[in-house]
């Protein structure tokens, strides 16, 4: 019985079920994609001589970011306690020259 009004019924509900589960897993990877574009540079390393910046002046702080960086201004910066520095934007690098030696044992914040 090739006309069997019975067999037409499950492959086309399979379809219909499949093609469903393929727009939504779309709609879901397009999602998380255009999250992951918009969410801006992340750090992704930190480059610091830590044996020289307490010692010697023009030290650098080098930090890596995992996309291009536009322009950062020495004011964007802050580091605390006060050290005098100057910051260059360089692709995906911030570098940041510390102009004087940092003091000895004392934690610094950059941000």
């Amino acid at each position: 019985m090739t006309g069997s009004p019975g067999l037409s019924g499950p492959p086309s509900s399979f379809r219909s079920l499949f093609s469903g589960t393929l727009v939504t897993l779309f709609v879901l990877v397009a999602a998380f994609v255009g999250l992951n574009f918009f969410q801006g540079p992340k750090l992704r390393e930190v480059i610091v001589d830590t044996g020289s910046i307490a010692s010697a002046s023009n030290q650098r702080i080098r930090l890596v970011a995992n996309q291009s960086l536009a322009q950062v201004r020495d004011q964007q910066i802050q580091i605390s306690p006060a050290a005098e520095f100057r910051a260059t934007t360089s692709g995906t690098i911030l570098d940041i020259t510390l102009t004087a030696p940092l003091k000895f044992a004392t934690d610094y914040t950059v941000w």
